[in-house]
């Protein structure tokens, strides 16, 4: 059934800093012949880097409605105390500007970014931007992947918008109306 959580965790055993390690995690819905691959990538450094999370952001919104609400980008230093600069963009691939940042776009971690979405005069559809962090803190600018998905704004007509039936006690039932 969906959605479903899995957990994925990583290990240094056998590891040398300084070292960037890639891989996929290759998903499959049973009985579906529909493949969805998520890169891993797995950083282990001899100094802090810069840990950002969450790694993908995504946003719904029904077309004409209300965007919605921010979202928070944190980062942090991997061991919790040392203080790391960066600089921060959104960019869209699709769609026009619909996606910015608010907050201290170029600053000091551990701080977090405010991820701001506004879907207004977007067609339904699926949109995709990114939001991109430079930093010393990291082997080289990480991309955090932001979908802005606008669904269709349905409505239902119903004709007729009443309906009455009559019968008499003990009397057989109404014929059915549509």
């Amino acid at each position: 059934t969906t959605p479903q959580n899995i957990s994925v965790a990583v290990t240094v055993t056998g590891i040398t800093p300084p070292q960037t390690c890639t891989g996929r995690l290759t998903l499959t819905a049973q009985g579906s012949a529909t493949v969805t691959n998520v890169p891993v990538t797995f950083n282990v450094a001899s100094s802090p880097l810069l840990n950002i999370a969450p790694s993908a952001l995504v946003f719904t919104a029904p077309a004409g409605g209300t965007s919605p609400a921010p979202r928070a980008l944190l980062l942090n230093s991997t061991d919790q105390v040392s203080n790391i600069s960066f600089t921060a963009g959104a960019t869209t691939t699709s769609g026009g500007t619909w996606l910015t940042l608010s907050g201290n776009t170029i600053g000091t971690a551990p701080t977090s970014l405010s991820v701001n979405v506004n879907s207004a005069g977007l067609q339904p559809g699926t949109y995709d931007g990114s939001v991109t962090v430079t930093s010393a803190g990291l082997p080289a600018p990480q991309s955090i992947p932001v979908t802005l998905i606008v669904t269709p704004n349905t409505t239902m007509t119903v004709t007729p918008n009443a309906l009455t039936f009559n019968m008499l006690q003990g009397g057989t039932n109404p014929a059915a109306q549509t």
